[in-house]
């Protein structure tokens, strides 16, 4: 059975990989402006935001509706799915994708990446190489985490669990409200 990768859209991927994902978007706000990631506002937009504002952005999760649609579509056209979402401890996305995969047992795996954007990214251009080897959902999720958790382990920059300070004292922090 074919593999469809989804990610939400904090995975920081490039356009090459990006067409080979299936993305769901976060909403991001700036102040009372709204604008769903990916589609209504780009990085560049968002980063020159950054600088232009003083205004820090927060962002909402997607709904289990957003993810189910997704894997409704993978469903509809007879692939399995695997879903990479950003840190379970830094959003509620994961939460989301997992409520909308309840409805689909034995068809959708979810993984938390326990990162966010270039980690995420790297873990969902592992998921698309693995998918074009020909793996399976189950040995893609397999390898997925092992990778996770023996990476981001050893390099901590792109851990939450392992290198707490980059939350402590940056903007991410401002953020979830750590």
């Amino acid at each position: 059975m074919s593999v469809r990768i989804v990610v939400d859209s904090t995975a920081d991927v490039t356009d090459e990989i990006r067409a080979k994902l299936s993305v769901v978007p976060l909403t991001v706000h700036f102040g009372e402006q709204e604008y769903v990631d990916g589609i209504t506002i780009n990085h560049k937009q968002f980063y020159e935001m950054l600088v232009e504002t003083d205004v820090l952005p927060t962002t909402s999760q997607p709904s289990p509706e957003a993810f189910a649609q997704v894997f409704r579509q993978a469903q509809e056209a007879g692939e399995q799915v695997v879903a990479l979402t950003v840190s379970s401890k830094l959003s509620g996305t994961c939460q989301s994708a997992m409520i909308a995969a309840a409805d689909f047992p034995d068809s959708v795996w979810v993984v938390d990446t326990k990162t966010v954007a270039i980690g995420c990214g790297i873990l969902a251009e592992l998921a698309v190489r693995l998918k074009e080897e020909g793996l399976s959902a189950e040995e893609i999720v397999a390898r997925l985490e092992e990778e996770r958790n023996k990476s981001f382990d050893n390099f901590g920059a792109l851990s939450f669990d392992s290198a707490p300070f980059v939350i402590r004292d940056t903007f991410i922090s401002q953020i979830a409200g750590i």
